[in-house]
């Protein structure tokens, strides 16, 4: 499982290089631009999940369907953040400085969990056990 986490970290860097070259820019909101190689991670992200109402709060993020321990569901997509907000994921870097970034794809729909069924590995969000189709994807937040 490490290792294909190790393969596809390389490969959603490899599109990140490819991100950082592409002049193409597609507005979306607030001001904010995706870029293609962007538009092609959340594209894929939005054929592993959706958004529906949650019994835990508001809406959900949802698979659908099955999705495999250790198997990538997407990358959290959206501008830096310099602040605390609605939406906002912090990762502690290799440096550790912590970075945010204001969620505006589909995973910004992710609710809390003392048992979640997924984890960020940076900004890459990953199933910790096989997740059935049409389960609510959770995230523990890290509360305490």
């Amino acid at each position: 499982m490490r290792q294909q986490r190790t393969e596809a970290r390389n490969e959603r860097e490899r599109v990140r290089a490819q991100v950082t070259r592409e002049s193409r820019r597609v507005p979306v909101t607030m001001g904010w631009s995706m870029t293609n190689a962007q538009k092609a991670l959340n594209r894929e992200t939005n054929r592993i999940v959706y958004v529906a109402a949650s019994p835990i709060h508001g809406w959900g993020l949802y698979a659908r369907g099955p999705v495999p321990a250790g198997e990538y569901i997407g990358t959290y997509l959206g501008p830096d953040a310099r602040q605390n907000g609605s939406h906002v994921l912090w990762v502690e870097d290799d440096d550790g400085e912590w970075i945010g970034r204001r969620g505006l794809n589909r995973l910004r729909y992710l609710n809390h969990s003392a048992r979640p069924n997924a984890e960020f590995d940076g900004f890459d969000l990953y199933a910790r056990h096989p997740i059935d189709p049409d389960e609510e994807i959770t995230i523990d937040y890290h509360w305490d």
